[in-house]
């Protein structure tokens, strides 16, 4: 049960589960040009649990399953993986990924990162 849904700014959010939170995806677009800019090229997919635990096991060496999984293709393309199904929570982890895509790693850089752009979209 895949659906891919194309939105502008090179975006797209592909549906790999069927139970996903309501999110515009015009809004998710709005969040990732503020954050990475409208030439960035970028791939959300809110996957499974196992698949999610399959990629953590793959690319990271951890045997479990992680809520958000982001991979850098290119300097300007990217890919967020999502396996969560709580509206404010994938907004939050969103942000997160879209955080360590534009170069940020875990630590109070990236947290006062975060909450900047969490308050610039009231969230």
């Amino acid at each position: 049960m895949q659906r891919t849904r194309q939105y502008q700014n090179n975006f797209t959010i592909t549906f790999l589960v069927k139970n996903t939170p309501k999110i515009s995806g015009v809004f998710l677009s709005k969040i990732k040009n503020k954050v990475l800019g409208r030439k960035y090229t970028l791939s959300l997919v809110f996957t499974t649990t196992s698949h999610s635990k399959k990629l953590n096991r793959l690319y990271r060496k951890k045997n479990q399953p992680a809520n958000i999984l982001s991979f850098s293709i290119t300097p300007s393309q990217g890919e967020i993986f999502l396996s969560n199904k709580l509206k404010e929570e994938v907004i939050s982890l969103f942000i997160h990924g879209l955080c360590h895509l534009k170069g940020f790693s875990h630590g109070s850089r990236m947290e006062s990162k975060e909450k900047t752009y969490h308050k610039f979209f009231n969230i």
